[in-house]
């Protein structure tokens, strides 16, 4: 009878150890991801790396610290060519991907989020709001919540991967959705976009690329800057 206990033990043990095995695949804070499903319970794939995006800056007993607002966008890419990407950056550290400012344009300002990286493949990635607090000389572009259509004006969506395509090309069809709209700092500017944008060429022959995403940005303090 005991032997019989020992055997109903081990069978027991093994289903144990089988059901738990798609949980032990998931990946952990901080290591490397390609994608959120990669990694374990509320954990997101932020710059291929899991990330706890409900996560604490510090120690419980520093309460009255501020603890800075989340910024990033979401992107998917397809290609013309067959490329296809899709990932999602944190920006919340990264104060130089932001162009906001008046250079040039003063007492207009305008907005842009700008990044250039090499992984998942070398690219850069923008998103030109344009003017954002307009002057008599420079019109306000982008001016309150709402759905922006692809024109030849901002808000523009901006992507080189070899090629360069952007929703200013007569041609692309889509729009850039804003949900929430600031133009001060510490304001939060959100919302999605998706369609079609046509590769910046003299040809007549452009490339496509498909994209789709979502941003929230915190503003910064303005400076000097301004999207090329």
């Amino acid at each position: 009878m005991l032997l019989i206990d020992r055997k109903w033990f081990l069978a027991l043990a093994c289903l144990g150890l089988m059901s738990c095995g798609d949980a032990e695949d998931k990946k952990g804070l901080g290591q490397e991801c390609a994608s959120t499903e990669e990694c374990a319970g509320e954990l997101r794939c932020i710059d291929f790396s899991c990330t706890d995006l409900n996560a604490d800056a510090g120690p419980t007993d520093t309460a009255d610290a501020a603890v800075p607002e989340k910024s990033y966008y979401k992107i998917k890419i397809n290609t013309q060519l067959g490329e296809e990407f899709e990932f999602e950056r944190d920006i919340t550290e990264k104060p130089n991907a932001y162009s906001f400012g008046s250079t040039h344009i003063a007492p207009a300002v305008s907005l842009a989020v700008s990044e250039d990286f090499t992984f998942p493949a070398t690219m850069t990635v923008t998103i030109n709001f344009g003017i954002v607090i307009g002057s008599e000389k420079y019109p306000v572009q982008s001016d309150e919540a709402g759905e922006y259509p692809f024109s030849l004006e901002p808000p523009e969506i901006d992507v080189i991967i070899g090629l360069r395509y952007r929703s200013t090309i007569a041609g692309s069809t889509g729009s850039v959705t804003i949900t929430e709209y600031s133009n001060q700092t510490d304001g939060i500017m959100s919302g999605t976009f998706k369609g079609r944008l046509l590769q910046q060429t003299t040809k007549e022959d452009k490339k496509w690329a498909d994209v789709e995403g979502e941003f929230r940005f915190v503003l910064p303090v303005p400076e000097s800057g301004q999207p090329g």
